[in-house]
C-alpha cells in the first residue's frame, strides 16, 4: 500500500508499533492521556456533535453555524499538539435532521453554506498544515427512528449532505482547495448500497472510487452488503463481511492514509492484517 496502515489508538501503542500500524487522534482528544500514542497518530477525526446534538457548520440558523465551524476549528488547534498529523477528518452536514425523541425538525443544512464553510476550515487547517478531508456520512434507516419520518421497514428522513458518492465527489470539486479531499468510509457506502436492490449494491459501491485522485483517506471496515443488518453500520473487521473483493481491493490500490476503523482483539486485528495482505 502507497501509507502504513492505521488502527484505533485503543489497541494500544505496544500493539500497534508490534504490528507497524499507525493511528488516527480521536473526535474528542485528551492529550494527556494519548501521549504514548502520539509519535503513531497521523490523522485526526474531528468532532460531529456537542452535548448530543449533530453539529452542522451548513446551517441557515447562524449562531449554529458559526458555532460549529468555531468547535471544529477549536480541535484542529489541539491538534497541533500531536506533531505527525497532516489530515484532519471532518463530516459534512444534515440536509435534514429530526430530533430522535419527539420526531421534530432539528435542524437542516443548505449546500451552498456547506461549500462555504469546508472553504473556511480548509483555510484554518491549512494555517496548521492540514489537510483536510471530508467524510461521506451514512444511509439511515426508520427502525433507528422510529418517531420521525420515514418509510416503515425503509430509509428515514434524516439524512446528510453528501452521503450519495456523486454529491460526495461534486462538493470537493465545488470547494477547490488544494489542501482539500475526501474521506471514503466503506461501512457507511455499505449502508447507501442497502437503499438500492441487491443486484446493483456492488455498482453502487464502486461509484465512490471512481475518482481516486479525490480520496485522501479510507475509514475502512467490512460491512454486510446483502442482509439488513448492513443497514446498521456493522463496521466490522475486513474480510468478515459481505463487500465483495472486487472492491477491497480497489481500496487497497488507493493513494491515501488508510484506518480500520474498528478494534475488537488483537487477535482480529491480526487476522485482518493477514487477509489484507493476501487482497
Amino acid at each position: 500500500m502507497e501509507h502504513p496502515l492505521a488502527a484505533p489508538y485503543k489497541a494500544g501503542a505496544e500493539a500497534l508499533a508490534r504490528l507497524g500500524l499507525k493511528t488516527e487522534v480521536p473526535t474528542a482528544p485528551d492529550i494527556a492521556g494519548l501521549q504514548e500514542i502520539a509519535p503513531l497518530a497521523v490523522t485526526a477525526h474531528a468532532p460531529f456533535s456537542h452535548e448530543g446534538v449533530r453539529l452542522n457548520i451548513a446551517s441557515p440558523q447562524e449562531e449554529r453555524r458559526q458555532r460549529s465551524r468555531e468547535a471544529i476549528k477549536a480541535y484542529m488547534a489541539q491538534i497541533a499538539a500531536f506533531p505527525n498529523v497532516k489530515t484532519i477528518v471532518c463530516h459534512a452536514a444534515p440536509k435534514i435532521w429530526y430530533n430522535k425523541d419527539d420526531g421534530q425538525l432539528q435542524q437542516t443544512g443548505d449546500y451552498i453554506l456547506l461549500v462555504e464553510g469546508l472553504r473556511e476550515l480548509a483555510e484554518t487547517a491549512s494555517r496548521h498544515g492540514f489537510a483536510l478531508a471530508m467524510e461521506n456520512n451514512r444511509a439511515y434507516y426508520h427502525d433507528e427512528f422510529p418517531n420521525c419520518p420515514g418509510a416503515a421497514g425503509g430509509a428515514s428522513d434524516n439524512f446528510y449532505l453528501g452521503t450519495a458518492p456523486e454529491e460526495w465527489r461534486i462538493i470537493a470539486r465545488d470547494v477547490d482547495r488544494d489542501n482539500f479531499g475526501l474521506c471514503l468510509d466503506t461501512s457507511h457506502a455499505c449502508t447507501f448500497a442497502h437503499l438500492f436492490p441487491e443486484k446493483i449494491r456492488l455498482d453502487v459501491l464502486m461509484r465512490y472510487i471512481e475518482e481516486p485522485d479525490l480520496i485522501r483517506h479510507v475509514h475502512w471496515s467490512d460491512n454486510l452488503l446483502y442482509d439488513d443488518a448492513g443497514r446498521k453500520d456493522a463496521h466490522l473487521c475486513v474480510g468478515e463481511g459481505s463487500i465483495p473483493l472486487t472492491f477491497h481491493r480497489a481500496v487497497k490500490e488507493l493513494n491515501a492514509t488508510v484506518l480500520l476503523e474498528h478494534y475488537y482483539d488483537v487477535q482480529r486485528l491480526e487476522r485482518e492484517l493477514d487477509f489484507i495482505a493476501r487482497l
